[in-house]
């Protein structure tokens, strides 16, 4: 429950943040457990990822991601995002272009929320390939992003779903989005 998961966090000591992510589903692949909980993150610790759908060819993508010396916490699925986001921005990527290139490989269907935390603070990221539902809308302190609209009721009076084969970054004002082929678009 989403109250309860506020006390845990309200005692767990944490910085307070802008931005945050979270998923009320256990993963698809792997059994139900805090292990296989969202978010997962990439090796660093910078790169959370909640993912709603499926990756078909999450074997082989992680199979690659693991010689090229990645480890993983979980049996899910989802965790392969983190990671192949990593290599992204450790090739000098921006974020959106990261998150844009994470996606390129993978089969199957997507719809995610991203965050990563860089220097100048933590960026928010949203992505929708394949299907899967993604809305959102601006709320009183920011954009809210849901997989359901009935999610964002009462934080936002408008809400949309984002284009399929989108990325986007998340502004307190504003979102910038990219299609996966790298066109920009605000």
């Amino acid at each position: 429950k989403v109250d309860k998961l506020r006390r845990q966090a309200a005692g767990a000591g944490w910085p307070s943040s802008p931005a945050g992510i979270g998923h009320t589903r256990w993963a698809t692949h792997g059994k139900p457990s805090v292990r296989n909980a969202h978010p997962h993150l990439d090796c660093s610790g910078t790169v959370a990822v909640v993912h709603n759908g499926i990756i078909e060819n999450y074997q082989k993508l992680k199979a690659g991601l693991r010689k090229r010396g990645h480890r993983f916490r979980s049996d899910t699925d989802s965790e392969v995002l983190s990671h192949l986001i990593e290599d992204a921005l450790a090739a000098r990527a921006d974020p959106l272009e990261a998150l844009g290139r994470a996606l390129k490989p993978v089969c199957g269907s997507v719809a995610c929320l991203v965050l990563i935390q860089d220097g100048s603070g933590p960026v928010l990221l949203a992505a929708r390939k394949g299907g899967g539902p993604l809305m959102a809308g601006p709320g009183k302190d920011g954009w809210i992003v849901a997989s359901d609209s009935l999610a964002l009721a009462g934080f936002t009076e408008r809400a949309a779903p984002l284009p399929e084969g989108s990325c986007v970054r998340l502004y307190p004002d504003r979102m910038v989005a990219r299609g996966l082929a790298g066109a920009g678009r605000k």
